[in-house]
């Protein structure tokens, strides 16, 4: 008799150690790798580190840029009032955030209202 399976001729797989060694790494959370070695562990500091950097600098241009636009759109007393109000819901939950996120914050908001602030403000006149 002649077998008709879609795998026909094919040998039949088993699960070996090597495949479940494979399963179990690919399933494992991320950063609990089992090498602890030195240079990997400075390599995923600096990493993550470069990370976070990244974004506060993006936070610190996007932000004002964002802010700026919305009063060259809304007007800067609007935009500012709205900047002040989320910026007072967050200062109600201060002890919630740590003093590094809360200093960030504190830039992200202050580069904010400068930059709303800035559009309502005439330009300086030059003197030729």
């Amino acid at each position: 008799m002649h077998d008709r399976s879609v795998d026909a001729g094919t040998p039949a797989r088993t699960a070996t150690d090597s495949d479940a060694t494979v399963v179990r790494d690919t399933e494992r959370a991320p950063g609990t790798d089992r090498s602890a070695h030195p240079a990997v562990a400075r390599l995923r500091s600096d990493l993550d580190a470069s990370r976070r950097e990244r974004v506060v600098a993006e936070l610190l241009s996007a932000v004002p840029d964002l802010a700026s636009r919305a009063a060259h759109e809304a007007g800067a007393d609007h935009v500012l009032a709205t900047i002040r109000s989320v910026a007072g819901a967050v200062a109600d939950r201060a002890d919630e955030v740590g003093g590094a996120t809360a200093g960030l914050w504190d830039r992200v908001v202050r580069t904010a209202v400068e930059a709303a602030g800035a559009v309502g403000r005439p330009a300086a006149a030059t003197t030729a």
